[in-house]
C-alpha cells in the first residue's frame, strides 16, 4: 500500500494484531488537532478510503492496488497528460477522487512542495476540469459560485468564513481558523473583492501590551530607520502556521507568496507602541495617526525570485484627509542575503536580519524605490504596513496626468488576471504613477507604449486603455456611460448568468496612440480581433465615433514639494474648470471612411465630434451628486436589490440623463437609441434583478 509523501507508517503488535502507527511532517501536512490521535481515521485517510477536509495535502507518487489512491497519483496524472481519453472515460465517482487529488496538489504547490514538472502536471490537470460539468461540486458563498478544487474556470483561491455544515460534507478544506479554502472564477469577482483580505481581529484580542520597541536608530544615507521589537507571545510569527498564502497578482515582478489580512486591534497596538517608544519626533509627531490596519504577510523561500525594484502605492483617504508617508516592515525570521533590502537604488542596504532581540523593524520613506531578496538559507517571513498621517487641505495639489496613470494601473492590474501578459505592464504603470506622485523628477513620467483593449459588450464594440473609452457613434450616451462603469469596476449581477458579460477583450498589438488611429481601428472593426470585417460602405459612413473620457475614479495624487504632499479631491480642484471641447477637422472624419467615394462624402456631412467628459455631470448637478455617483457605483452595481441600492441607482440614472441632455443640446440633434440594447436597458444595468 502506497503512503503519501511526508507520512511514515510503522506497525506494532497488539495481542497478535498488527496496528499501524502514523507520523508526519507537520510543517508540510496539516492534520486537525482533534484527529491527531484518531488512528482509525488517520489510517483510512492515508489509505485513500476516506477523503477528509481536515487532513491535507496528500501526494501519492505512484499507483497501487487501491483505485482511490491510483486515481489521484502523480503516475496516473502523467498518463492522463499523455492521453486525455483516460480522464474522459472516468465515472463520476472516479472523477471525484481525481479532482480531490488535484486539490491537494494545489495546496502542495502553494507550500512549495512540488517540482517544476509536478507544477506543470497540476496546471494540465486543472485545465481538464470544467466547472460547467454536472459532476462538479459547487456551492454559493458571498454570492460567488465556488468549488473545493481548482478548475479550468475557478483558478483563484480564497479563504472565506462559512457556518454551513454542507461545506464540510462537500470536502472544502477548512483550516484551524474555521476558514474554508474555495476556488472562484475571476470573472465573477468585482472591484471590491479581487483581493482576498482576511479579517483576523479575533487573533489579536490580547495584544494591547504585547510589543516593546528598543534600539531605535536612523541609518545614514536616507530617511530610513531600524529598531528591535519584542513580541511577547510570538503571535505574528504564529500566523505562518495557518498557511493562508496564495500566489500574488504580480508574480512576474516578485517571488514568494503572501496573504493580506486586516486587524484594527493589531493596528491599535502597534500605533500605541510607536507613540510610546519611538523618540524621533519628526517621524512620530502630532500628525501621525495610526498604522494601517491592512497588513501584507509575505513568505520567501531560499532561491525564490527577488521582489523587483518598485515603489509602494500610498494609502489615501480623502474624506478623513489621511495619507501614508512611511512603509513599515517587520521581519519575523532571521537571515542573510545580498542584500535583504536595498532602499533608494542602493544608497541604503541591509544585508542581515538579526532577530536575537525579537522582531527586526525597518521604516523608510515611501518616496524611495526599493527591492528585496530571499534569504540564502532560511525562510524570509515579514509583515508590511504603513504609517498614516493627517494632512492639511492646502498642502497638496491635484494632477490629472497622475490620476490617469493610476487609473490605468488599477484597471490593467485586474485585466492581467485574464491576460497574464499585462501583468508586467500593470506593475510598470503603478511605478510610473508612484514616481510621478512623489515628484522625483521635474517632468511627470509618461507611461510608455500605452496598451489598448478591444472589447465587445452585447454587440457593442469599444476600445479602452483603462481610462479613456472610445465608442462608435451609433451608441447612446446612457449606454456608453453604463458600459464604461460596468467595465471599469468589473461589475456583475448575481452569480448566475442572468446578465451579459463583457468579453475579456483582445490586446491590440499596435503602437497606435492618436485618437484618429484608434477611431479608425474601431470603425473598421475586427473579426476575431485580427481580421477586418466586411462592412457595407453606407453603414461604414454612418459609423463616426464618439469619445467618452472617464471621470477620475481615483482623484488623488501624492507629490513632493519641500516635504510630503497629497492631493485634494478633484471635485474641488476641477469644480469650476470649463468643459474641454475638441473639434475635429473634416479631414479627420473622412479618414475613418477613406474608402467612400467623394460623391457620397459630399452628400453626407459629418457632425463635429466633441470630447465629452463625465465631468459635465459634476458641472450640471453639483459636487454632492458627483460624490453620490461614486457611492452608487459601489452599492447599486455590485450588491443585491435593496432600498439603498434603488436610491443609488436612481441617482446615477438622473446624473447620466442630465449629461445626455447637455450633449443633445450641444449637438442640436435628437439621437436615436441604439439597436443593440433596449431604450430603457439602463435601469437593468443599475438595478440588478
Amino acid at each position: 500500500m502506497s503512503t503519501p509523501r511526508y507520512v511514515n507508517c510503522t506497525t506494532h503488535n497488539d495481542n497478535g494484531k498488527l496496528i499501524p502507527q502514523y507520523t508526519w511532517d507537520s510543517s508540510k501536512i496539516t492534520v486537525e488537532q482533534s484527529l491527531a490521535d484518531d488512528t482509525y481515521m488517520l489510517s483510512n485517510v492515508f489509505k485513500g478510503q476516506i477523503i477528509s477536509p481536515h487532513i491535507y495535502p496528500l501526494i501519492f507518487d505512484s499507483k497501487c492496488e487501491s483505485e482511490e489512491i491510483s486515481l489521484r497519483s502523480l503516475e496516473f496524472y502523467r498518463e492522463v497528460k499523455e492521453n486525455k481519453e483516460k480522464f474522459e472515460k472516468l465515472s463520476l465517482t472516479q472523477r471525484f477522487n481525481f479532482m480531490i487529488g488535484v486539490r491537494d496538489l494545489f495546496v502542495a504547490s502553494c507550500r512549495g512542495l512540488l517540482t517544476e514538472e509536478e507544477n506543470g502536471l497540476l496546471k494540465a490537470m486543472t485545465n481538464l476540469i470544467d466547472s460547467n460539468d454536472k459532476d462538479i461540486i459547487k456551492k454559493t458563498i458571498q454570492n460567488l459560485s465556488v468549488t473545493p478544487y481548482p478548475t479550468l474556470q475557478n483558478k483563484m483561491v480564497k479563504f472565506v468564513p462559512c457556518n454551513s455544515q454542507a461545506m464540510i460534507d462537500e470536502y472544502f478544506i477548512r483550516n484551524e481558523l474555521g476558514l474554508f479554502m474555495v476556488f472562484v472564477d475571476p470573472g465573477q469577482l468585482s472591484y471590491h473583492n479581487f483581493e482576498n483580505i482576511i479579517n483576523l481581529d479575533s487573533l489579536f484580542t490580547k495584544c494591547q501590551d504585547n510589543f516593546i520597541i528598543q534600539n531605535f536608530k536612523k541609518i545614514e544615507g536616507g530617511d530610513v530607520y531600524t529598531f528591535d521589537m519584542k513580541d511577547a507571545s510570538s503571535i505574528l510569527l504564529s500566523l505562518d502556521k495557518y498557511n493562508l498564502y496564495a500566489p500574488p497578482f504580480n508574480q512576474l515582478s516578485r517571488g514568494g507568496q503572501r496573504f493580506i489580512f486586516s486587524s484594527e486591534k493589531l493596528s491599535d497596538s502597534l500605533t500605541n507602541t510607536l507613540k510610546e517608544c519611538v523618540p524621533n519626533k519628526e517621524l512620530i509627531n502630532g500628525k501621525f495617526m495610526f498604522v494601517n490596519y491592512v497588513f501584507r504577510y509575505n513568505k520567501f523561500k531560499p532561491n525564490d525570485k527577488k521582489f523587483a525594484s518598485h515603489y509602494d502605492t500610498p494609502y489615501h483617504d480623502s474624506k478623513k484627509k489621511h495619507y501614508s508617508k512611511y512603509t513599515l516592515l517587520l521581519y519575523l525570521t532571521p537571515g542573510v542575503a545580498d542584500p535583504v533590502l536595498s532602499v533608494d537604488k542602493g544608497k541604503v542596504k541591509i544585508d542581515e536580519i538579526d532577530c536575537s532581540n525579537g522582531i527586526r523593524g525597518v521604516i523608510f520613506d515611501q518616496r524611495y524605490e526599493h527591492e528585496g531578496k530571499s534569504f540564502i538559507e532560511a525562510d524570509k517571513i515579514f509583515l508590511r504596513s504603513e504609517l498614516v498621517y493627517e494632512y492639511d487641505q492646502n498642502e497638496f495639489t491635484y494632477d490629472e496626468k497622475v490620476s490617469k496613470q493610476f487609473n490605468i494601473a488599477c484597471y490593467m492590474n485586474i485585466q492581467s488576471v485574464f491576460h497574464p501578459e499585462l501583468e508586467r505592464y500593470a506593475s510598470e504603470c503603478f511605478n510610473y504613477a508612484a514616481e510621478s506622485r512623489i515628484a522625483l523628477t521635474n517632468n511627470k513620467m509618461e507611461i510608455p507604449d500605452v496598451k489598448l483593449l478591444f472589447k465587445n459588450y452585447c454587440g457593442t464594440e469599444f476600445i479602452t486603455n483603462g481610462y479613456d473609452y472610445w465608442f462608435k457613434k451609433d451608441i447612446s450616451l446612457e449606454e456608453a456611460s453604463s458600459i464604461l462603469l460596468i467595465d471599469y469596476f468589473h461589475c456583475k449581477f448575481g452569480y448566475q448568468d442572468s446578465f451579459y458579460w463583457i468579453e475579456k477583450g483582445k490586446i491590440i498589438d499596435s503602437k497606435i496612440k492618436e485618437t484618429k488611429e484608434i477611431l479608425k481601428l474601431l470603425n473598421e472593426g475586427l473579426d476575431s480581433f485580427g481580421k477586418k470585417k466586411k462592412v457595407s460602405k453606407k453603414k461604414q459612413a454612418h459609423q463616426t465615433t464618439m469619445e467618452i473620457e472617464e471621470s477620475k475614479i481615483n482623484d488623488t495624487k501624492i507629490s513632493k514639494e519641500g516635504g510630503s504632499e497629497h492631493s485634494k479631491d478633484s471635485s474641488e480642484g476641477d469644480e469650476d474648470k470649463e468643459e474641454e471641447e475638441e473639434d475635429v477637422d473634416e479631414n479627420e472624419d473622412k479618414s475613418v471612411v477613406a474608402s467612400e467615394p467623394d460623391s457620397f462624402t459630399k452628400k453626407k456631412k459629418f457632425p463635429k465630434r466633441k470630447r465629452i467628459s463625465l465631468k459635465t455631470t459634476q458641472k450640471m448637478i453639483g459636487m454632492r451628486i458627483r460624490m453620490k455617483m461614486k457611492i452608487a457605483v459601489v452599492a447599486a452595481l455590485t450588491q443585491n436589490l435593496t432600498a439603498a441600492n434603488i436610491i443609488a441607482g436612481t441617482l446615477i440614472l438622473i446624473a447620466i440623463v442630465m449629461l445626455k441632455q447637455v450633449w443633445k443640446k450641444q449637438k442640436g440633434i435628437k439621437k436615436k437609441p441604439s439597436k443593440n440594447l433596449k431604450r430603457n436597458s439602463l435601469l437593468l444595468y443599475l438595478i440588478p434583478k
